[in-house]
Parts: C-alpha cells; structure tokens; sequence
C-alpha cells in the first residue's frame, strides 16, 4: 500500500505543467485596447492634418477654402469610419463605447439642458462683461472662419455645414466620448476620466477662440456621457453647440 502510494506521487511530480489556455491576460488586452484607442484619436487627427495641409495645398486649393475644409472634415470621418465599423459589429463593443439607446425621460432631458448650459459659459462669461470672442483674443480665426463663410459658394457652405454641424460632432463624440472617455471611466474615478477626456478634446481645438470653449464642451458631453451611459445626448449637444457657432459667425 504504501509503495503505491509512494508511486502516485511520484507520477505526479512528474506530471507535465499545464499548458496555458492562450487567451491573453486582463494586462495585455488593457495595454492593447489602450494602443487602438490612441491610434485611432492620432490616426484622426493625422489624417485630418494630411488632407488639409498637404492635399489640398497640392491640388492648389487655399487652406481656407470652405470646400476644402469640408472634405477635409468628411473624408478623415470616412476613412477612420473604416476600423470604427469593423470594431462596432459586435454587440459588446458598442455597448462599451455607449452606441446604446437612451430614455429621453425628464431626467435625460434635465442632464441636456445643463449640459448645454455649460458648453455655453464662455460666451455667458463674455455677455456679462459686456465683451465678444473678437476682445477675447479668437479675432483672426473668426475673421478666417467668418471670409471663409462670406466668400464660398452656396455648394461649399452647404457642404461645410453639414461638415461642422453633423460630421465632426458624430466622430469626435464616437472618438472622445466614446472610445476615450468609455475606456477611462472603467479604470479611473468619473470626475478625473472626463477631465482627461476633456483636455485631450481640447488639444485638438488648440486656437485661441476655441479653447476655453472646447474644454466646456468637452465637460458638458463628458457628464452626458457619464450620466446616461450613452454618447447620444452628448451628440445632441455637441450638434446644438456646433450650429450654433455656425450661427454666430454669420452674425458677425
């Protein structure tokens, strides 16, 4: 009895270790989920640069064209579409970057509203003091914005609207709110992950008229986000702040 025993342990020493299962660990599929966040916010933004500064340029087309800038906008949208879908078929992956329905309660409609409120407290800031976005500092990229407006033709303008106040809003919300803000939120406190969100939003809308008021509209759909779980009600503002830009400029 007892060299059978001695036997059956001897058998399992000498047993051979498991093989691994291959399925990656929570460390590296963070590390890689975290590669295809950034390289889809870099690759948007590199092929944004690439339109407007070298492929436009060297069709001969002015940098301020309205034509151009709306295909600049419409064709990075198309093109970083591509892996977007492709990673948005599963029903998971949409659910993760907030692609998912929203009750349109009265709570839903209360978050909109403040949100909307805070996307706008620059220009409220500036109303008060009885000043504009022109003694704010943002006077020649609204001169650029407001010839680019006046000088185009009505196929351009019409173009360059649906380009600012559909397009960009529905990347970037997918982008930033979704895939960023998405991903921080799951590791990092809510505050500090809109916060984070909101400063990258920002680095992208660098010029001096446009940076206070991205940070505020990056916080105002950052909460949507956050508070509904969904990116639509950060779209809905994220248009409505955008069409009213557009707005303004012409009012100038």
């Amino acid at each position: 009895m007892t060299s059978r025993l001695a036997h059956r342990h001897q058998r399992k020493k000498q047993a051979p270790a498991a093989v691994p299962s291959g399925k990656p660990t929570a460390g590296p599929r963070l590390v890689w989920r975290g590669l295809v966040i950034a390289a889809l916010l870099l690759g948007h933004q590199f092929i944004l640069t690439l339109i407007h500064y070298l492929g436009g340029p060297a069709l001969g087309i002015d940098p301020t064209a309205a034509g151009l800038n709306a295909a600049t906008i419409i064709g990075a949208a198309a093109i970083i579409a591509l892996p977007v879908g492709i990673d948005l078929r599963r029903q998971h992956r949409r659910e993760a970057v907030g692609l998912v329905p929203v009750a349109w309660d009265a709570r839903t409609i209360r978050i909109v509203a403040a949100a909307l409120l805070i996307s706008q407290l620059p220009l409220a800031i500036l109303a008060l003091q009885g000043a504009t976005i022109w003694q704010a500092g943002g006077q020649a990229q609204l001169g650029i914005g407001r010839s680019m407006l006046s000088s185009s033709g009505p196929v351009a303008a019409f173009a360059l609207g649906i380009a600012v106040v559909l397009i960009a809003p529905v990347i970037e919300e997918i982008l930033y709110r979704g895939y960023l803000l998405g991903a921080l939120a799951r590791h990092t406190h809510s505050v500090v992950s809109v916060l984070i969100a909101s400063l990258c939003f920002m680095l992208i809308h660098a010029e001096p008229a446009n940076l206070i008021a991205s940070l505020c509209l990056g916080v105002a759909t950052g909460i949507c986000r956050i508070s509904t779980r969904s990116v639509w009600p950060g779209l809905a503002v994220h248009i409505a702040n955008n069409a009213f830009g557009l707005w303004y400029l012409t009012q100038l």
